[in-house]
């Protein structure tokens, strides 16, 4: 059945893809007494490895952690002004002095010197700062929440002992669209937010489109999506309970509009549309559809 939802562009253009939903984000759990910070998808930026050492207190852990959370946003930093310009770099530089803030430290030390243990302590303290931030009345510094969950994920991987830049578990992304992984098929990304180091991540390869169910118009993820360049909605109300994985997708990011299971004239129009522009590569992926579009019009049915 044909559904359409509304949302506020950020990119403009047109796509139709294949609907890729985003599972849940959860916050990692310790796996092992170990921090890496040489995660895939970083080639050709420096690399390291913080090991955490049996008997090390949480004191050591936590430097450990700092140090290699501090790593890790440089060298997205650094992929950023790579392949999307110093704006999205510069989100990451902003990101650093939350890195080194005495504040979070403190926060994290308190519970921790209440008897919650380090990973968790770290978890609740990030969550603790991005609600308060969530909770004001001004737009701008609700948006700088998820800047803190950004760096908070990265602080809980390294202490959690797994791959800090990967998709945490349970996003089917991390399959389909994070580069170093397979390059299974094109589609359109459906999720609730990103993280900015989420998107940075993302294989642009296979992306077509981005709908976003939430987002800020001052946040770091937005600016980071208008770098991207592709079409995308934020605050698309209802998308993730409306949209099921597989379902064909229309992205009208000039008008503002998604069209979930389009009609069979809509999609030959849109089709016929990104032909003429070259706007993507959908013909690859859905050859014998779009040769049906390549006929003269007196030989459609």
């Amino acid at each position: 059945m044909r559904r359409v939802y509304s949302g506020i562009p950020v990119a403009g253009g047109i796509c139709i893809g294949t609907v890729k939903v985003s599972g849940p984000r959860r916050l990692p759990e310790a796996r092992a007494d170990v921090a890496r910070a040489d995660p895939a998808g970083l080639e050709g930026h420096e690399s390291t490895t913080v090991l955490y050492r049996h008997g090390w207190d949480d004191t050591q852990k936590w430097a450990a952690a700092v140090a290699a959370t501090s790593f890790l946003t440089t060298a997205l930093k650094r992929k950023a002004a790579d392949e999307l310009g110093g704006s999205a770099a510069s989100i990451f530089e902003a990101q650093q002095a939350i890195v080194s803030d005495p504040f979070l430290e403190v926060s994290v030390f308190n519970k921790v010197d209440d008897g919650v243990p380090l990973l968790q302590a770290v978890n609740e303290a990030i969550s603790d700062i991005a609600d308060g931030l969530v909770a004001s009345e001004e737009e701008v510094i609700r948006a700088r929440a998820a800047d803190v969950y950004d760096v908070g994920l990265r602080f809980a991987s390294t202490l959690a002992g797994i791959g800090t830049l990967s998709a945490p578990e349970g996003r089917p992304i991390g399959s389909v669209f994070l580069q170093g992984g397979p390059p299974l098929e094109e589609g359109v990304l459906v999720a609730h937010d990103l993280l900015p180091s989420e998107l940075v991540m993302l294989d642009r390869r296979m992306l077509l489109g981005l709908v976003l169910e939430a987002g800020f118009a001052r946040s770091s993820t937005y600016v980071i999506l208008e770098a991207l360049g592709i079409p995308t909605l934020v605050q698309v109300a209802g998308i993730l309970a409306g949209a099921v994985d597989g379902e064909t997708i229309i992205i009208d990011a000039d008008e503002g509009f998604v069209v979930v299971e389009p009609h069979e004239d809509e999609f030959r129009d849109y089709a016929s549309r990104i032909l003429k522009t070259g706007g993507q590569t959908f013909y690859q992926a859905t050859q014998a559809i779009m040769d049906e579009v390549r006929k003269p019009p007196e030989s459609l049915s």
